[in-house]
């Protein structure tokens, strides 16, 4: 029986009777097909990157349409439930995206015209207003279709786990999603109009007489560079506190260095900030710092509760 059930060449995953999650269907080469698929979207990650910043927009489509591929096909097996679940979130998205482009550019258009300058933006391709639109439906619509393909993983995978597992993971995710919420929140309130007014004050002192001729796509990849930035930025105490959990710091680690991670956190402020000025250094730095605090804090838990687990583990034993 046991060599049959070796040999076999395929199994089957199922969510408990009577949920409504998706049905995975896990064949024997699921390990190097799930390596495959995750080299391709770090591939594809990598791609978007140098998209934004060397300002090719093929190569942004296309990892963009990589990644999302990729990950659909690592996630989910039922295609005939994704593609009307992504059919829908893509037409969603590009229906509201001409009323989130106006939110997006305030910041901008406030910024010229507090220099005294006509607030509009342009676009210098004859597709560049269709290409904002698609790509930023293509964003939105990841943003709406996440919580259900969320829902959909969670719902096949809860059974599986104990009680306070459920309740760690329902945390973790908790904590995760309202750090880069409120990441993007600081980017947008805080951050980028600072950056912005700025820029635009700067250059219209140094030249006086020459006028700003702002692209929407440019302007949208910065928008994206400083909030994407940011939301990945506060994450900071998540990842103290699994490196916490598997022993790899410790709050004394992490107090005793606090002078090399201010070193730390001035260098990656100051490569990431889009301005040489000092001040926007520093607003970036600021919460970076504060985030360094809550980790500490964070680790002291994570290392208390460790230690009551592996307590209690020694108590059992004996």
């Amino acid at each position: 029986m046991a060599a049959a059930s070796a040999s076999s060449a395929s199994r089957s995953l199922r969510a408990a009777p009577g949920s409504s999650a998706l049905t995975f269907e896990f064949s024997g080469n699921f390990t190097r097909d799930m390596t495959y698929s995750i080299a391709w979207a770090l591939f594809g990650l990598v791609l978007l990157v140098f998209g934004i910043a060397k300002k090719v927009p093929a190569v942004r489509y296309a990892s963009l349409a990589l990644i999302g591929v990729t990950l659909l096909k690592l996630f989910l097996h039922d295609l005939g439930q994704l593609g009307q679940l992504q059919r829908i979130g893509a037409f969603v998205g590009v229906y509201v995206a001409k009323y989130v482009i106006n939110f997006v550019t305030k910041p901008m258009l406030k910024a010229l015209v507090d220099a005294h300058l006509d607030p509009k933006l342009v676009y210098t391709h004859p597709a560049g207003g269709f290409n904002l639109i698609i790509t930023l439906g293509i964003y939105i619509g990841v943003v709406l279709a996440s919580p259900v393909v969320l829902y959909q993983i969670w719902l096949f995978v809860a059974p599986a786990l104990y009680k306070h597992e459920r309740s760690a993971i329902t945390g973790f995710l908790f904590s995760t999603v309202f750090l880069f919420l409120a990441g993007i929140a600081f980017g947008y309130f805080v951050t980028l109009p600072y950056v912005l007014k700025f820029l635009v004050t700067f250059q219209v002192v140094s030249l006086p007489g020459v006028v700003p001729m702002i692209t929407i796509t440019e302007y949208f990849d910065l928008t994206l560079m400083i909030l994407l930035g940011l939301g990945l930025v506060f994450e900071l105490p998540v990842l103290v506190f699994f490196l916490s959990i598997f022993g790899i710091v410790t709050p004394q680690f992490l107090w005793k260095n606090i002078r090399y991670a201010i070193l730390v956190i001035a260098i990656v402020a100051a490569i990431i900030t889009p301005t040489p000025d000092a001040m926007t250094m520093l607003i970036f730095m600021a919460p970076m710092v504060a985030l360094y605090f809550v980790g500490i804090g964070v680790s002291a838990l994570a290392v208390r509760k460790r230690a009551r687990s592996l307590a209690a583990e020694t108590a059992e034993a004996r």
